[in-house]
């Protein structure tokens, strides 16, 4: 396989996997959207809770509480579809060892979202969905809302995630859990075909997806590149972390065949460059407009955006800085 169909390959993978996500997404929605009606059934057919004993609210509300049960998806099948397209393609011109599916099974099964399980994620969001419903139903019935102004302060508009609804905000926060993990997944099937095949490689790089959602952790390390297999900085002095990086991070690692090294030495630079010449427009909505003023001026790199953590750097903090 060439350098360039490699390149190609990962960035349709990212495309593939993010439509994977969305079709695992599109199950806990209509998970989601049964339950609204549910929700609505019962408390259209209740007493109306504004006038009710406290003991009559809280048998309704443990009624409610127990319809709620977002299910994990199991991503085994996006670990051996990654594998597999992965493997194929490196195959086409080197002789590539392959991975114990077995093992590849095992990173499906524990995808792991911000150093926890997707399914102790999937526990969580159950728990404070059913908190939420506690305290919503209460609070409403306080200010003597009908059981249908409840039941639409419960779960707001079925047509789509947005809302400040308590339903909604699980909603959001079960998206975000369920890409990060899929593409958590995908990197590290791709790691593991590449350290049973090291002597391929000789640099990783760090792809981050540009646009006005791109965060400052992604947008500094963008084009870095490090020694493989040790990862030490080739050129900087950024520690390598293996993507996602944080909830909803879409960034991920390119692998450098031996001798194609020079290609993607002026990369980071090149960006630099690229960027440096964007619309005021785009740079304000990108990094804020304090923060683009520093950029634009000089008195900031993207390398300022982060701290030697990887943790973003508030524009209070940059200006009392660089200023």
């Amino acid at each position: 396989m060439s350098q360039k169909t490699l390149d190609d390959l990962l960035v349709t993978r990212q495309l593939l996997l993010l439509r994977y996500a969305n079709s695992e997404f599109k199950t806990v929605f209509d998970q989601y959207f049964d339950l609204s009606n549910k929700i609505s059934t019962i408390l259209r057919n209740s007493e109306e809770l504004s006038n009710s004993r406290k003991s009559y609210i809280n048998s309704k509300i443990n009624e409610l509480q127990r319809l709620v049960d977002f299910i994990s998806p199991n991503l085994i099948d996006i670990a051996l579809l990654e594998y597999h397209a992965v493997k194929a393609n490196i195959e086409e011109d080197n002789s590539v060892i392959p991975v114990p599916i077995g093992d590849i099974k095992e990173i499906g099964k524990y995808a792991f979202v911000g150093g926890a399980m997707l399914a102790d994620w999937f526990t969580k969001a159950n728990n404070d969905a059913k908190f939420a419903i506690a305290e919503t139903v209460k609070r409403l019935a306080n200010q003597n809302a009908t059981n249908i102004e409840i039941a639409k302060g419960l779960t707001g508009s079925t047509n789509n995630i947005k809302g400040g609804e308590p339903l909604k905000r699980t909603l959001r926060g079960i998206d975000a859990d369920i890409k990060t993990a899929v593409l958590g997944v995908a990197t590290n099937v791709r790691e593991r075909i590449m350290q049973e095949n090291i002597g391929l490689f000789s640099l990783v790089m760090h792809n981050s997806i540009i646009d006005t959602k791109t965060t400052d952790i992604c947008l500094s390390r963008n084009g870095k590149l490090w020694e493989y297999p040790s990862l030490l900085p080739y050129g900087h002095q950024v520690a390598f972390k293996t993507p996602p990086l944080h909830r909803n991070c879409r960034s991920y690692i390119s692998y450098i065949y031996k001798g194609n090294e020079d290609k993607y030495l002026n990369t980071e630079r090149n960006f630099n460059k690229w960027l440096s010449q964007q619309d005021k427009s785009f740079l304000d909505k990108l990094l804020g407009k304090g923060k683009a003023e520093l950029y634009l001026s000089g008195k900031i790199t993207l390398n300022e955006l982060v701290d030697n953590k990887n943790n973003p750097i508030s524009l209070k903090v940059l200006k009392q800085q660089y200023s």
